[in-house]
C-alpha cells in the first residue's frame, strides 16, 4: 500500500531511466569536450567577434556565447540532468511505505 501518490512501485524502471539518462548525459559531455579540444580556435574566434558585437548590441550579452553544436549539447545536457532530478524526486523512500 502507497501512502503517497507519488511513490512508485516500479523501481526497476526508474533506475533504468536514470541509467540510460547518465549514460547520455556522459556521452554528450565527452563528445563536448572532443568537440571543443578540435574546434578550439573558431570557438574562441567566434566568441570575441560576439564579444566585439555586444558592444553595439548589449543585448547580444546578455546571451549564451554558445552556438551551433556547442548549444545543442549544452541543452540536451541540462534535459538529461533534469530527467535525472525528476526521476530521483519520486518515489522517494521517505513519502513510502510498503
Amino acid at each position: 500500500m502507497h501512502d503517497s501518490p507519488n511513490c512508485h512501485s516500479n523501481k526497476t524502471t526508474d533506475a533504468t531511466v536514470i541509467a540510460i539518462s547518465v549514460t547520455c548525459t556522459t556521452f554528450s559531455n565527452t563528445v563536448g569536450q572532443l568537440y571543443f579540444l578540435g574546434n578550439w580556435h573558431d570557438i574562441k574566434i567566434t566568441e570575441y567577434e560576439q564579444a566585439k558585437l555586444s558592444l553595439d548590441y548589449p543585448a547580444i550579452a546578455l546571451g549564451s556565447l554558445s552556438t551551433g553544436f556547442r548549444l545543442f549539447l549544452s541543452r540536451f545536457a541540462t534535459y538529461c540532468y533534469n530527467v535525472d532530478r525528476s526521476v530521483s524526486d519520486i518515489g522517494h523512500p521517505s513519502e513510502c511505505t510498503y
